[in-house]
């Protein structure tokens, strides 16, 4: 997937932390967003929202939260029957301009915005990531977006660690520290990402 719209329309605005927009969504054979969290905790954070949205077509979501951050992942299809990338990078758009005004409400400034270039196979889907750097006062604030499609669903996760000096371009120890703990979250949400019918079947 390519995100060059998206660089060149946010690139300049920067990733301002303190995000923790929560919602949660469940897993059945007849919808993206007909799904229920399927443990009370995940790598070490503890259940603490279950949404469903009133629009059918943006799904459900559920969040987590513990003492290293909020982890939210949310399934939908915009009322699509099919996912192509063009939606999903249109989706991934709108995905970070709502951070960016989330952000700005906080009285935050992004400072940086990047795609890290890689895929990463989560169960059945291809999970691109972006990475948003903010600045609240003298705190530089993280948010990892994580975006995929199994051509059905889209599958999004937005994970905000509680850290406050990740740098500029979150490359420092405590950067790379939350990219870490990303890559736990992720494999311990990867049973959310597969096609609709696949936790009817464990």
């Amino acid at each position: 997937m390519h995100f060059k719209c998206l660089s060149k329309r946010l690139g300049s605005f920067g990733l301002a932390a303190g995000l923790a927009m929560i919602a949660g969504a469940a897993i059945a054979d007849d919808g993206c967003g007909d799904f229920q969290a399927l443990s009370g905790s995940i790598a070490g954070m503890t259940l603490v929202d279950h949404t469903v949205y009133a629009n059918p077509g943006m799904g459900a979501a559920i969040s987590f939260a513990g003492d290293d951050g909020i982890v939210t992942y949310f399934r939908y299809d915009l009322g699509m029957d099919r996912i192509s990338e063009r939606t999903l990078v249109a989706a991934t758009e709108r995905s970070v301009e709502e951070m960016s005004v989330v952000i700005h409400l906080l009285k935050g400034e992004i400072v940086r915005l990047r795609q890290s270039g890689e895929t990463r196979r989560v169960n059945e889907v291809d999970v691109h990531d972006v990475v948003v750097i903010s600045r609240h006062g003298t705190a530089m604030n993280i948010n990892i977006l994580g975006m995929g499609s199994d051509g059905r669903c889209i599958h999004k996760i937005r994970y905000t660690p509680n850290m406050s000096d990740v740098g500029r371009d979150g490359r420092n120890a405590e950067g790379l520290l939350a990219f870490e703990r990303f890559e736990r979250v992720l494999d311990a949400m990867s049973v959310y990402f597969c096609r609709e019918t696949c936790l009817t079947e464990m």
